[in-house]
Parts: structure tokens; C-alpha cells; sequence
């Protein structure tokens, strides 16, 4: 199972620094993020003979980013881009990654306590392999910040400190340890 999951994360990686790569060198250099995040979108809607899981990957990487920016309607968009393609993404923990994502998204679009409710129902509901270790620490971020949103202060550090367990462990991970690190400071 570890050799298994060892060797999706690299093909991940692979796959990831080939894209960024591909993205990059095409770039003029007048692009904005926001310009480069939209035509990676487009470019992962355009990889058909790219593994479903690890494009979905790429996608959830995007829609972090749109995230990470503030820009809810590009993150929903992204992910309602992977939601579409979502019977043909095998991996477990990419699913719970993108509920999660869309929970915590929806939460700060919508509002009200249906997408925390959502995601406390996907959290609790997290018992399965060690490969979905790093989806449930990015879970428990994303209710961690959404604890703090909503006024949780003792929520959002319980979660915060959980995640950072995970989350400390793994360098590709480091970025997202960072911004826990914000709610327990």
C-alpha cells in the first residue's frame, strides 16, 4: 500500500513539474496569476490521455490556488470542472480533497451552517487508508479556517493543531502548514 501510494506521488510530481513547465515556457510574461491559473484550467480540460486522478490532481491544485487568492467564483468553476469528471477518478483521497474544497468554498460563497455540517460530516467519516492521511489534514484546514470564519476560535486551533501533525510531515504540504499556522499564532 505505501509503495502504491509512493508511487502516485510521483507520478503526481511528474506530472505537475511537466505541466508547470508546459504552462511556463508559453507564458509572455505580461500574464497575471490569475491569467496563468485560467489557462491551466484550460490546458487540464484539454488532457484526455492524462490519468483521470492525476488531472484532477492538477485541477485541485488550481482551484487551491484560485482559493489561496480569494477568488471564489474561479475556485468554484474549478472545482465544478472536476466534479464532472468525478466517476472517473478512482482515488479516494482526491475525492474527499474536492468535498472538502467545495464545503469550504461554498461556505464562505453561501454561507449558513449546511457546508460546515458538510464538512464535519466528511471528517468524521475519514477512516481509511494512510493515503488519504494528506486529504484529511487539507480537511481539517479547511475547517479549521472555517471554524475561525464563523467565530469557533477553540474549533479552529483544535483543527489547526490536528492538521499540523500531518501537514509538518510532508514538504509538498509545507505551504498549506504555513497558512494553519496563522490560526494557532
Amino acid at each position: 500500500a505505501s509503495r502504491e501510494a509512493a508511487l502516485q506521488e510521483l507520478t503526481y510530481s511528474e506530472a505537475s513539474n511537466e505541466f508547470m513547465h508546459y504552462l511556463l515556457s508559453g507564458a509572455t510574461g505580461g500574464e497575471t496569476a490569475s491569467e496563468l491559473l485560467k489557462q491551466a484550467l484550460l490546458q487540464t480540460q484539454k488532457q484526455v490521455n492524462l490519468d483521470p486522478n492525476v488531472n484532477a490532481r492538477l485541477q485541485l491544485s488550481i482551484a487551491d490556488l484560485f482559493a489561496s487568492r480569494g477568488d471564489d467564483a474561479s475556485t468554484l468553476k474549478t472545482l465544478s470542472v472536476i466534479n464532472a469528471n468525478r466517476q472517473n477518478i478512482s482515488d479516494s483521497g482526491i475525492l474527499m480533497r474536492l468535498d472538502c474544497m467545495q464545503a469550504a468554498t461554498d461556505s464562505r460563497v453561501i454561507g449558513g451552517i449546511e457546508p460546515s455540517r458538510k464538512l464535519d460530516k466528511i471528517i468524521d467519516g475519514a477512516v481509511g487508508p494512510v493515503s488519504n492521511s494528506a486529504a484529511l489534514a487539507l480537511c481539517l484546514s479547511d475547517r479549521a479556517f472555517d471554524r475561525r470564519n464563523r467565530g469557533d476560535g477553540t474549533g479552529s486551533v483544535i483543527d489547526a493543531e490536528a492538521a499540523l501533525k500531518y501537514l509538518d510531515q510532508r514538504e509538498s504540504l509545507r505551504p498549506a502548514a504555513i497558512s494553519v499556522r496563522t490560526l494557532i499564532a
